[in-house]
């Protein structure tokens, strides 16, 4: 829908319980962010997402990096060189162990401009680069789920544009 969050929920795995955490608020109100977390599970990361709704027409997705530091359960923006520009939301990610990785999502302007190329985020650096060629996707999609373990990333299903006719039941795989 068009409701658009900056807040933080936490997630207790033992009781199975949400909480929302106070103070722990982003710098915009979006939908449709994609994060991602270090395996050594210090930091997590949350990036883009649309900030677009009929309370504030034409602004974009958003192109900044977001670091939760858990620890201290506070929040920093990475420097805004290692965001892409133009923002991009509904993303797909996955983790190494020593990267999080972008496929896919939506850029601005325009909703259906689909990045063609698979990003990658240094968790050591915090740095951004683009995974080379041959990786590139099969397809361009959005809204696709992922997950991953050591040595590879999935990415199932999605939709392509145009639109809805073009959704995916498929299952792509990425090489760390």
């Amino acid at each position: 829908g068009n409701v658009l969050i900056s807040s933080t929920d936490k997630v207790t795995f033992a009781t199975e319980t949400a909480t929302t955490v106070p103070g722990l608020n982003y710098s915009y109100n979006a939908k449709f962010m994609t994060s991602w977390g270090d395996v050594n599970l210090a930091h997590g990361y949350a990036f883009g997402g649309d900030r677009n709704s009929p309370a504030s027409p034409g602004e974009s997705g958003a192109s900044t990096i977001n670091k939760l530091t858990y620890a201290t359960e506070t929040l920093s923006n990475i420097p805004a060189n290692t965001g892409l520009s133009p923002g991009s939301f509904q993303n797909s990610s996955t983790s190494s162990s020593t990267h999080g990785y972008l496929l896919g999502g939506r850029f601005y302007p325009g909703y259906s401009a689909i990045p063609g190329t698979i990003r990658k985020f240094n968790f050591s650096t915090e740095t951004r680069s683009n995974v080379p060629a041959p990786s590139a996707p099969e397809y361009r999609v959005h809204s696709a789920n992922a997950t991953g373990n050591s040595t590879h990333g999935y990415y199932g299903g999605g939709t392509g544009d145009p639109g809805y006719p073009h959704r995916y039941t498929t299952i792509q795989k990425l090489s760390f």
